[in-house]
């Protein structure tokens, strides 16, 4: 009897940090977003407004979520020009806005999954 209790604590301990793990990535793809929005160059306010995440239907090590951070919709035929021609000058905004945030959000991916796992340890 013992053993099935703690065999079902287990895989709910296994679940949860499945979700946490989950969550974390979520976060920092939202992040990603946010500073992509606020860095896309800005003319009328199209690119920054169609910067979008999107979940991968692709699990990354089994069970665990993938996320996109992509300029699309009425952006989509411009964007990828200004976010790789750094020559351009913008009156507001850079290239590589979707480029910046990723690096920058990278190192903080591990900070943000710890954050949920003792969310759910505790």
């Amino acid at each position: 009897m013992g053993v099935k209790v703690n065999l079902k604590k287990l895989n709910l301990l296994d679940t949860n940090v499945e979700e946490a793990v989950n969550n974390a990535f979520e976060k920092i793809a939202l992040a990603i977003q946010g500073d992509a929005a606020r860095t896309a160059p800005l003319d009328e306010g199209t690119l920054r407004r169609n910067i979008d995440v999107r979940e991968n239907k692709r699990r990354v090590f089994g069970q665990l979520k993938s996320f996109m951070v992509k300029a699309g919709g009425q952006a989509s035929d411009y964007a990828e020009v200004q976010h790789e021609n750094t020559r351009f000058r913008h009156r507001a905004g850079k290239a590589k806005y979707l480029e910046d945030p990723l690096e920058k959000r990278t190192s903080q991916i591990f900070e943000a999954i710890e954050f949920e796992l003792n969310k759910v340890i505790k």
